[in-house]
């Protein structure tokens, strides 16, 4: 699976570990995101989203992520509602369904699960406290790379 596809399918699949209500602001998805790229990275021998993150205002950004999250929104397979909480459609529901068997083949998706229930019911306020203590974000200078592409490509599967 092309790492680009793979992303979009984690991303739909982050999005339903949090369940019915979605994941609150695009903030919140990009610091969630980053945080189980983040760990992956910590332990090595794992993967789950390839973005490239810098430091920006608000902790972790990824334009490619903010791209994504567009990409699903245009193609209607999440919803972001006038609040900016993001939801899976049904027609996304049925995207995941389809390549969820092979997701565990490729990525880490305990991780993204448990970053979800980790952060699900935080404030803002601590999630972005615990991102900045958790990944020493403040050790970067504003517009410096923070978590750089990790992955190519992961190797090509028939089934997927």
């Amino acid at each position: 699976m092309k790492r680009g596809v793979l992303n979009k399918f984690l991303l739909l699949y982050l999005i339903e570990s949090a369940g019915q209500g979605g994941i609150r602001g695009a903030t919140r998805l990009q610091k969630m995101v980053f945080a189980s790229e983040a760990s992956t990275r910590e332990s090595g021998d794992t993967n789950t989203f390839n973005y490239k993150f810098i430091r920006w205002h608000y902790g972790p950004y990824s334009k490619e992520l903010k791209e994504d999250i567009e990409f699903l929104v245009s193609n209607n397979l999440i919803h972001a509602n006038t609040s900016n909480r993001f939801t899976l459609t049904a027609l996304g529901q049925r995207a995941l369904n389809r390549v969820r068997g092979s997701l565990p083949n490729f990525a880490d998706i305990d991780t993204v699960s448990n970053i979800v229930e980790e952060f699900r019911a935080s404030s803002l306020r601590e999630l972005l406290e615990g991102v900045y203590e958790e990944y020493d974000v403040t050790t970067y200078n504003m517009g410096e790379i923070i978590e750089p592409l990790k992955y190519f490509q992961i190797s090509e599967s028939p089934n997927v």
